[in-house]
């Protein structure tokens, strides 16, 4: 039996799965692999501008994600029917905020490493190394890459299956 709560919730949103989170598609995950390689090599190349630029790409890749209608969409329904039990409430896994910190720190360090250490003559080779990480760092972050959320939802499944 449906509660009044849940019957409005599914005749004003009937597409929208709360327990469900909207994986990033593949342009998003690419934007903002993209700024941050731009702003790692930068960088890594001691130059300002194209560290600012890719600075720059990834708020707008962010930005953009975060417009997209079916986001905007789960966003009104959240703010209209916040006790639906939201993915996005849901606790963190320990895993997941441990490799969060530790791809940020790996493609942080790598740039400023060829920043402060590395000679103006390997400075290129070296920001093509950090940028490579950073893409890959980006590009495989919990969140955004599908395989994180993945094995989230087939951990639940097979939650609820064993409840039933």
């Amino acid at each position: 039996m449906s509660t009044p709560v849940t019957a409005d919730f599914s005749a004003l949103y009937p597409d929208i799965d709360p327990a469900t989170p909207i994986p990033a598609r593949l342009p998003e995950r690419a934007g903002m692999a993209a700024g941050a390689a731009v702003c790692a090599g930068g960088i890594a190349m001691s130059n300002l501008l194209v560290a600012g630029v890719g600075a720059l790409l990834c708020v707008i890749a962010a930005l953009a994600a975060a417009q997209s209608p079916l986001r905007r969409v789960r966003a009104e329904a959240k703010a209209r029917f916040p006790q639906a039990g939201w993915a996005e409430n849901s606790r963190i896994k320990p895993t997941f905020v441990l490799a969060l910190v530790c791809i940020w720190v790996i493609v942080a360090i790598v740039p400023a490493f060829s920043f402060l250490a590395v000679d103006a003559t390997d400075a290129t080779w070296w920001a093509v190394a950090s940028a490579l990480i950073a893409a890959i760092g980006v590009w495989f972050l919990p969140g955004l890459h599908p395989v994180w959320t993945r094995s989230r939802n087939t951990q639940r499944d097979v939650d609820s299956a064993a409840a039933h």
